[in-house]
């Protein structure tokens, strides 16, 4: 049941994120199908955990595969768009990954996380959530001092 691939959906979005940067087209096609699957199950399930998901995001986050950076953004985009999800409460987590996506040299990675990025600095003006401002601060300096010239672009 789907209930049950709740429960493990940590173990099952660890291997889809490295599966989805596997050399073989057949298997990303198959990491595809899957992700899909996994994401109409967690879009419907009240039981979804953030709380144990957003570690294993934030160790993900910093990939520099296209593929694995795609399927996170992805993945964020999504389950910000669930109501019971507040994935703003630990955006401070991720934040810098998102920063780092934003030099991907392909385009639609960087306009998919650009996106993303919106979305939250909508949401944060509209809802003034209890964000932990300290550490959004510090990384945002820390992005604003890179040197990474797509990075700073965006």
């Amino acid at each position: 049941s789907s209930q049950h691939l709740i429960l493990h959906f940590n173990r099952i979005f660890d291997e889809l994120s490295k599966m989805c940067a596997d050399p073989d087209h057949g298997v990303r096609s198959v990491c595809e199908t899957l992700d899909r699957l996994m994401k109409d199950i967690v879009t419907e399930q009240p039981t979804f955990d953030l709380d144990s998901f957003v570690p294993l995001l934030s160790e993900r986050i910093c990939a520099a595969n296209p593929y694995v950076r795609q399927f996170l953004v992805s993945w964020i985009r999504v389950l910000d768009s669930v109501p019971e999800v507040d994935m703003l409460i630990h955006l401070p987590k991720y934040l810098g990954g998102l920063f780092k996506i934003l030099s991907d040299t392909q385009e639609e990675i960087t306009r998919g996380c650009a996106a993303v990025l919106g979305e939250f600095l909508n949401e944060i003006k509209q809802n003034h959530t209890q964000l932990d401002n300290n550490d959004v601060l510090l990384t945002l300096s820390a992005y604003c001092s890179s040197q990474d010239y797509l990075s700073k672009r965006t």
